[in-house]
């Protein structure tokens, strides 16, 4: 089921004013009323899609998550092969056109993101890889790739993304490629 274009541009405007605010207020202290000047929104429009800023904040890390799992899905490289090539530059493409909410969610001291960021893609390698999260060393030598991943990625956006993103891709396929 698609969303209305209205819906979601509504929807956007809101997360991307919470981002705003994250940048500078704890999540805890943000209000629906500023999110709802920032967004240029009334408050009864937040209230049509949202009951509070937690279900606004939950929806905003959620479509972040699912666009990178959407990724995965449909270039991690198969059984038999070992070339993360196509699967980095799409990853890193997506980071890149969500770039503010990703650097804001990954500085921000108030917010889980990291903490959810890391078992959400250990739980998808596990599934792509067809690996048992009951085998000590399946287990966690995902969560060393994932972590050192997400690591880089981590480090890479809080240097302003410098490195440009050839270069990036490149960086984490041969982090792929040996480890």
């Amino acid at each position: 089921m698609t969303t209305d274009r209205r819906i979601k541009r509504t929807r956007d405007a809101l997360s991307n004013a919470l981002i705003t605010l994250i940048k500078t207020t704890p999540l805890k202290k943000i209000s629906i009323q500023s999110v709802v000047d920032i967004a240029d929104v009334s408050r009864s429009t937040f209230y049509v899609h949202f009951d509070y800023i937690f279900d606004l904040y939950e929806q905003t890390i959620n479509e972040l998550l699912a666009g990178l799992a959407d990724r995965m899905d449909a270039d991690y490289p198969g059984p038999q092969e070992n070339n993360f090539a196509v699967l980095t530059k799409d990853f890193i493409a997506y980071i890149e056109a969500h770039k503010e909410a990703f650097v804001t969610l990954t500085r921000a001291q108030n917010t889980d993101f990291l903490n959810r960021f890391t078992p959400f893609f250990v739980e998808k390698v596990l599934t792509l890889e067809r690996l048992d999260r009951n085998n000590p060393s399946e287990y966690y030598g995902v969560t060393y790739s994932v972590t050192g991943t997400i690591g880089v990625i981590t480090q890479w956006l809080h240097n302003g993304a410098q490195t440009e993103n050839p270069d990036i891709s490149n960086i984490l396929q041969n982090i792929f490629e040996q480890y």
